[in-house]
């Protein structure tokens, strides 16, 4: 789903994942953080990102978010 999403729309990954629009729940600490343990740019545009990069940035979500609710937040 991530792939066809970035594959679509030509603006800065961190603005797709902030789009409560086209993906609910995202906040600028957890996009900034998400994008940070990927290694991707938040500024590059979402099209270009390699399948790969998107790849990673799908498995590191999911993780960092079990481990945000393990701590009770991410305070």
């Amino acid at each position: 789903m991530l792939g066809a999403l970035c594959g679509r729309y030509r603006v800065a990954t961190k603005a797709l994942l902030l789009d409560q629009k086209r993906i609910a729940g995202l906040g600028n600490l957890l996009v900034d953080e998400l994008l940070w343990r990927a290694g991707a740019s938040p500024q590059r545009p979402c099209n270009d990102l390699s399948a790969s990069m998107v790849v990673k940035i799908a498995t590191e979500l999911p993780a960092m978010l079990d481990e945000l609710f393990e701590r009770g937040g991410s305070n």
